[in-house]
């Protein structure tokens, strides 16, 4: 086996396509520098906060970092209506870069109010700089590759942040923990460069058209003003808007517990600045292990199967809150809830947020991260501030923080009832981006003599895009290009055949829609009726039909027989002709 099949195999074995290769690898370099980043900056801001300033302020902390958030997204979205995401990025993260180094020159300073500060830029940092890379991300993969790349793109993340976590120890043994700073201005500096480049690289060949029609300028309710139409028209940007709500008010009240309960185990900020970078290494790296399964989690339970995993988990964690309240708890609190968040939640709420054109999406992502996250952050933090003042409602105490964990459950309960209805309807949501309306729901039901004979076409098609795949890692030139692209030819025909047949048992026009969209919609309509269909289709037949009609040339059986034998006796008579051809060829090499 050669050095080119084993590549094969190893891009087929990560789920990728040797296209997205160009564009993946600078995109996921510049997610490892952003991740390790956030890990160093927030690991000297929380510490200085927490040991130079003090715990009992973080309720007004969190307070007034989402009322600066609210401000910060919607000046966001007004430069996304008027630059190019990568141009966005990349000034936010001169901006961190240039904050880091005048921070650094303050500190001197012992002006108190220096770390209350930091820690509003820390939370804006990561927030912004998250924000911005997965919008950019949206606008240079399809959908499709999305679903397909997102969560190993994740994986840069997790290991610039496992970096970061078990870098910070040593780094501050053998430096102090200033000189974080420094090590966070190279970190940002190389993201800078390697966004450049992947935004370069993506131009080339570009997913679907871009907006280039300028919004005009907004404000706060202006931008809410511009989104109001999709929320109505939309029943997915309503349960986008929920899904994001509800976690974002129960944030305040598990960082409180969280910090509360680590800032009491610990009494000075050596120990402090070891316990957060040992804590996000962990963190990390059990988030990297669950991403490497997260693809395979969406394909067998959907993106919105995904989503139920982290609102299960914080239902686990504020019981055990209610149990015992310590720093054990508050380590598996944070550590499981980050995972979870990192891995599975983040990339496939970009997946959905992915659904949309592009336009929509300049006006939704604003809109979600600037004003829904903000709102949520601002009720969480409020009801975490009204607790803690001894003003509650059901008391004239102030709540400790061990007592806030029965109405986080509450808050998370409803959450996963959310989730729950998105997965119940999510084909007909999907259909909405591409216009459908009505009633119906459901799979779509088959007699059954006519399913066995679709899924026999359909096993044709697979046959001939493994086939395909085959050709393609053992062989090269003229001939096998003509080959392999006539098999994946043949295999997209079978596919439309099969959804031509399926059409006319479904009176709902739901697969009209999809057929409409595959055959004269752009990169991403196609891409959402193939998501759709496959959540319509019978079980048995959905996953083949997607490779079907996608051309997909990995993914599927390894085929380890003489392949241009088995395509010389192959009944159709172009793929003969054109397996003899190749064949001809070979021998005349010799070996």
């Amino acid at each position: 086996m050669n050095g080119k099949m084993l590549g094969h195999r190893f891009v087929n074995w990560l789920g990728l396509d040797p296209g997205d290769l160009r564009v993946f690898l600078p995109a996921t370099g510049a997610l490892f520098f952003i991740g390790a980043s956030n890990v160093l900056f927030g690991n000297f801001a929380e510490t200085a906060f927490l040991k130079r300033f003090g715990v009992a302020y973080l309720p007004t902390m969190i307070l007034v970092n989402a009322m600066l958030t609210v401000f910060l997204m919607a000046l966001v979205g007004r430069w996304l209506g008027r630059l190019s995401g990568e141009t966005v990025l990349r000034r936010v993260l001169a901006f961190c870069a240039m904050s880091a180094v005048l921070i650094w020159l303050a500190i001197p300073l012992q002006v108190s109010l220096l770390y209350p500060l930091v820690y509003l830029l820390k939370a804006q940092f990561e927030l912004l700089l998250t924000f911005l890379f997965w919008n950019l991300a949206n606008q240079i993969f399809s959908t499709r590759q999305s679903k397909r790349l997102f969560p190993l793109m994740v994986t840069g993340s997790l290991v610039g942040g496992i970096s970061g976590g078990f870098a910070t120890p040593v780094l501050v043994r053998l430096t102090s923990v200033d000189s974080l700073l420094w090590i966070y201005l190279g970190t940002i500096g190389l993201a800078f460069l390697l966004v450049g480049r992947a935004a370069r690289l993506a131009a080339e060949n570009p997913v679907e058209t871009r907006v280039e029609k300028l919004l005009p300028k907004s404000s706060f309710l202006a931008s809410m003003r511009r989104a109001m139409p999709v929320l109505r028209a939309s029943s997915l940007v309503r349960g986008l808007v929920l899904l994001t709500l509800i976690p974002n008010m129960i944030v305040p009240m598990l960082n409180y517990q969280v910090s509360f309960a680590i800032d009491m185990s610990h009494a000075n900020e050596n120990a402090m600045v070891n316990f957060f970078g040992l804590y996000r290494g962990a963190q990390f790296s059990l988030a990297l292990l669950v991403s490497l399964f997260a693809g395979r989690i969406y394909r067998k339970f959907g993106v919105t199967g995904g989503l139920m995993v982290h609102p299960f988990n914080y239902l686990l964690v504020f019981v055990a809150f209610m149990m015992q309240f310590d720093l054990l708890t508050a380590v598996y609190a944070g550590i499981s809830t980050g995972v979870f968040r990192r891995a599975l939640q983040t990339p496939a709420r970009a997946a959905l947020i992915g659904l949309f054109p592009n336009e929509q999406r300049v006006l939704l992502m604003p809109f979600l991260r600037g004003v829904v996250v903000r709102l949520g952050v601002l009720v969480g933090a409020t009801f975490v501030l009204v607790c803690q003042s001894g003003y509650f409602v059901v008391c004239r105490f102030p709540l400790h923080p061990q007592n806030l964990a029965p109405f986080g459950f509450a808050f998370t309960l409803i959450w996963l009832l959310v989730v729950w209805g998105m997965k119940k309807h999510y084909p007909e949501l999907v259909l909405e981006t591409l216009g459908w309306r009505g009633s119906a729901r459901g799979r779509l039901r088959l007699p059954d003599d006519l399913r066995t004979v679709l899924r026999n076409d359909i096993t044709r098609g697979r046959v001939l895009l493994s086939r395909a795949a085959a050709v393609r890692e053992r062989y090269s030139g003229a001939e096998a290009e003509e080959l392999v692209a006539c098999l994946t030819r043949k295999a997209r025909q079978v596919g439309r055949d099969v959804l031509a047949r399926l059409e006319k048992q479904d009176p709902s026009g739901r697969l009209a829609v999809i057929c409409r969209a595959i055959e004269e919609g752009d990169a991403r309509q196609h891409a959402n009726a193939v998501e759709a269909l496959e959540q319509l289709v019978p079980t048995s037949l959905a996953a083949g039909l997607a490779r079907c009609l996608e051309g997909n040339l990995r993914g599927g059986r390894h085929l380890l027989g003489p392949v241009l034998e088995e395509l010389a006796a192959d009944r159709d008579d172009e793929i003969r002709a054109l397996a003899a051809r190749l064949r001809r060829r070979v021998e005349a090499e010799g070996p």
